[in-house]
């Protein structure tokens, strides 16, 4: 399933739907998360995301942020929450039942069990592991069943993923797993280098297909799909930059206007101005690289620029700030329509083939358009393609999964 992350907007194009949806507390104030609907979602899968690994953020900077997750019941005071080695055992209880209990209110298809982020200290995995012993305990009793999370930093992920992947495949009681990377000192708007994908594909391999554990895989842009190819059930994603990747200054607030509308192709894994990228791509006699991924969002853009237009011919991608919706449309078809595409598909050699020859293709072309826009490089180069290429070839011929 393809998962959309939902944070401040809860409200979805009217013109597609996802499979299912990620609430946020960070992003909806309690009041509000108690009196509205979810959106709406093609399978009616709905998690809420208690965002435990966001409760550090400073109130001075991200004051709008704290004040929606200090809104819920379970969050620990401040004084608790930058001194959470002190708390009992029996506290930790008591803020995962409450979590779980104010999920079942709202109807949730799994509950999240909220757990501490693992850091480089090794006291956070310590912590981690007696949050992790607690929740599945916690978990034992509750209907529907659990996803616990596991957020790692991108930076503690050689150092200590190993120890936690271990810990997590030997708990025979594990209900399921809620697993990302923060990645909040990495450059640019790609969530996933080759520490973080490694990471995210052995949990969904060694928990979801080994042990037989639901995984689902947050915060990792489209490289969910080749989690999906070996063992993860879903992966969540969405439009916006904060939906995309797990980056602390995302939750900063800032002067300044909304987004511009953004073309997704899954050919390239990028994202594309209309007027400012496409029509470059069309006059250099290269549309034909991302004709497979028009939808019915994008239709008419397509026939627009075929037909020597502008993207300015077209309302719902006129770049203009805020005008998003055919754009967030859009991306929710082509990746409905990709997940669709590789779960049909025989589990093993058939899905990995996929995602092999995607990731392949996807290099290819951004390697060409790189070469032709050399001198005027486009908005998204997708130079991050080649290391997920490499970081998925690495990992099906270590543990050889194709045959």
């Amino acid at each position: 399933m393809f998962l959309y992350n939902s944070m401040w907007a809860w409200n979805l194009p009217a013109s597609t739907a996802p499979h299912g949806v990620v609430l946020h507390a960070v992003g909806c104030p309690l009041e509000n998360a108690e009196s509205r609907q979810a959106p709406t979602s093609r399978d009616r899968f709905i998690l809420f995301d208690p965002d435990s690994y966001l409760w550090e953020l400073d109130s001075e900077t991200c004051g709008r942020a704290v004040k929606c997750l200090e809104s819920y019941p379970w969050i620990p005071t401040m004084v608790e929450r930058t001194a959470l080695p002190s708390m009992t055992d029996e506290q930790v209880a008591a803020i995962l039942g409450a979590a779980a209990d104010w999920q079942k209110t709202r109807g949730v298809s799994r509950i999240i069990l909220p757990t501490p982020l693992i850091s480089e200290s090794d006291q956070s995995v310590d912590e981690f592991l007696r949050w992790l012993d607690t929740a599945i305990s916690v978990a034992a009793g509750l209907s529907p069943q659990s996803l616990i999370a596991v957020g790692v930093s991108e930076v503690a992920i050689r150092r200590h993923f190993d120890t936690i992947l271990d810990h997590l495949t030997a708990r025979r009681e594990l209900p399921g797993i809620y697993i990302f990377a923060e990645t909040s000192r990495s450059s640019g708007s790609v969530a996933v280098n080759q520490d973080v994908a490694r990471m995210l594909l052995m949990a969904s391999h060694f928990v979801g297909q080994r042990l037989g554990r639901e995984v689902v895989v947050n915060f990792a842009d489209t490289f969910g799909l080749a989690c999906l190819a070996v063992g993860a059930a879903a992966f969540a994603g969405g439009y916006e930059r904060k939906c995309r990747r797990l980056n602390f200054e995302n939750f900063e607030e800032r002067d300044g206007g909304g987004a511009f509308p953004k073309f997704f192709a899954l050919g390239t894994t990028a994202y594309y101005r209309p007027e400012k990228d496409l029509q470059r791509i069309r006059d250099a006699r290269l549309l034909r690289l991302l004709e497979g991924d028009r939808t019915a969002s994008s239709a008419a853009l397509f026939e627009a620029l075929k037909a020597g237009g502008s993207a300015r011919d077209v309302p719902t991608w006129r770049e203009s700030r805020n005008n998003v919706a055919a754009a967030k449309a859009h991306l929710i078809e082509r990746l409905c329509g990709a997940t669709d595409e590789l779960v049909a598909l025989r589990p093993g050699p058939d899905r990995i083939a996929w995602v092999l020859e995607w990731l392949q293709n996807a290099e290819l072309n951004v390697t060409y358009l790189g070469t032709r826009f050399e001198d005027a490089p486009l908005d998204d180069d997708g130079r991050h393609v080649r290391a997920w290429r490499a970081s998925f070839e690495s990992f099906i011929d270590e543990f050889e999964l194709v045959v």
